[in-house]
């Protein structure tokens, strides 16, 4: 098409009709800018597919990270529960009887527990790669920057204080774990133990609220972005 205007064109500079050129010189002009706007759009329709596409993936990946988290958020629940009975029950004298119970609590409030720590490669990943601005679901997205830097911060240090306390109980009583056996614990001294205990069960309270509150969030985000 523009070929054949530029021929009209040469061929009214020839004959000195210079208003059907003028026309003509207008009339390739617009086809140029008509030219840039439909290639405009095309990149902007083939940038907004790929904008989808990238959305879709982020909320796929976000979506098994975050039913991890929340498979471990629960094991992690059931393990506090057990450390928390236990110091309830070594607290409270009027109900532990005799030095067997008392010494199998010990034991349980020492075993291994897990301890939650995110999965955040999918978030961290879209914040890196500069996507996340662009993602349709605004809300969604406002949640999860809001769950990954500030709640899951929070948990975290959280987790570090829980861990460093934890630390702390396991080397002072290192001899009788490592022996397996609390026989020179008698009803006497176990005040000690459980002033001993008393800060990380604290903690150990406030992470478990803290792990219920992220647990709520979670569930309400994984609906979200379903």
């Amino acid at each position: 098409m523009i070929k054949f205007i530029r021929k009209i064109r040469q061929k009214a500079l020839t004959d000195n009709r210079f208003g059907k050129y003028f026309t003509y010189a207008i009339g390739e002009i617009v086809l140029v800018v008509i030219g840039i706007l439909i290639a405009l759009q095309i990149n902007n329709w083939k940038e907004e597919k790929r904008q989808e596409v990238s959305e879709k993936e982020f909320f796929d990946g976000l979506t098994k990270d975050l039913n991890r988290d929340s498979e471990v958020i629960k094991v992690t629940l059931n393990d506090i529960d057990r450390r928390l009975n236990s110091f309830d029950l070594l607290n409270n004298q009027g109900i532990v009887h005799g030095k067997e119970i008392i010494d199998s609590l010990i034991k349980d409030y020492f075993v291994p527990t897990t301890t939650f720590y995110p999965v955040s490669g999918t978030f961290e990943s879209a914040i890196s790669g500069n996507k996340i601005g662009g993602f349709k679901n605004k809300k969604a997205v406002n949640e999860v920057v809001k769950l990954y830097n500030s709640n899951y911060k929070r948990l975290i240090d959280n987790a570090n204080a829980l861990d460093d306390r934890f630390e702390f109980l396991a080397k002072k009583y290192s001899h009788n774990r490592r022996i397996n056996s609390w026989k020179d614990v008698k009803k006497e001294n176990l005040n000690e133990i459980l002033d001993d205990f008393h800060f990380h069960h604290k903690v150990l309270q406030w992470y478990n609220e803290n792990l219920k509150t992220n647990l709520n969030e979670i569930n309400q985000l994984l609906s979200e972005i379903k």
